[in-house]
């Protein structure tokens, strides 16, 4: 197929996830490099286990690896929806850090959103800078696109898949995905 799999981006989700990645630490914060990685490996993880991600939206590849667009959009004040909606947001950008300003409302994740993330999170936190952007390499969405002359390439979710998806279930994702409420 030459098209890609697309799912519609959950903002308010978006900016809990934010919250619940820097509340897992005890100053409230998270670097932008270990947000936008280890919310990566929760998404491959949900959309191989739940056939779907945590927020929707895209990912490009970056240098340092997956980058979600939007979120990375949102920590620079760049994303338009919330621009053009006065949003507040609940949490401080500061140079590469990200502090929340709050507990992350836990209501706006599934329980299988909130397990992928809680596991994501056990196993990386502790990774550096440069093991994260090793391991983000290492996955095949990732590099499937970033060989290439074009500077920040989308990536397809069907490449996150670490598994042979059934084809039926992959062309209801296909005609669906971007209908699918995550």
């Amino acid at each position: 197929m030459n098209k890609k799999l697309e799912f519609n981006l959950n903002i308010p989700r978006m900016l809990e996830t934010i919250c619940w990645f820097a509340n897992q630490n005890a100053n409230k914060k998270i670097s932008k490099h270990s947000l936008m990685k280890m919310l990566f490996f929760a998404d491959v993880e949900h959309l191989n286990k739940y056939y779907r991600p945590i927020l929707g939206g895209y990912y490009v590849a970056m240098k340092y690896g997956p980058v979600h667009s939007e979120l990375y959009a949102t920590l620079k004040n760049e994303y338009a929806p919330i621009i053009e909606a006065n949003m507040a947001l609940p949490f401080k950008v500061n140079q590469d850090d990200i502090i929340s300003e709050r507990p992350a409302n836990l209501k706006k994740f599934s329980d299988a959103s909130e397990e992928c993330l809680t596991k994501s999170w056990n196993k990386y936190k502790d990774k550096s800078f440069a093991d994260l952007t090793r391991l983000s390499h290492e996955h095949k969405a990732w590099k499937k696109v970033s060989g290439g002359f074009a500077k920040n390439p989308p990536m397809d979710y069907e490449d996150f898949f670490n598994h042979e998806v059934d084809e039926e279930i992959l062309e209801g994702l296909y005609t669906y995905g971007s209908s699918i409420s995550v």
